[in-house]
């Protein structure tokens, strides 16, 4: 019985190890994020870096949108189509 228990302690230690490995190696450098990342949730941020986070994150939101307004207009979308038959509705 012991030697069951300890094989499902040593198993359960492996897979442990194995998904830890891949959680914070293998998965960061196939993506191209940095790793280790657990160090940036215990440091302390400034609440002034947040709000300009934020405020960026706005304004590339404004751009982007600014943007396709400017597409939609040169498609015409913006405008009524004008009506083929020369009649009101």
């Amino acid at each position: 019985m012991f030697k069951i228990l300890q094989f499902g302690f040593e198993a359960a230690l492996i897979v442990l190890i194995l998904l830890f490995v891949y959680v914070q190696l293998a998965r960061p450098l196939m993506r191209g994020t940095p790793v280790f990342p657990i160090r940036r949730f215990f440091r302390k941020r400034p609440n002034l870096e947040r709000q300009m986070e934020d405020v960026t994150e706005e304004v590339e939101i404004s751009a982007q949108q600014r943007a396709l307004d400017r597409e939609k207009r040169k498609l015409g979308h913006g405008k009524k189509a004008p009506n083929p038959a020369g009649k009101s509705n």
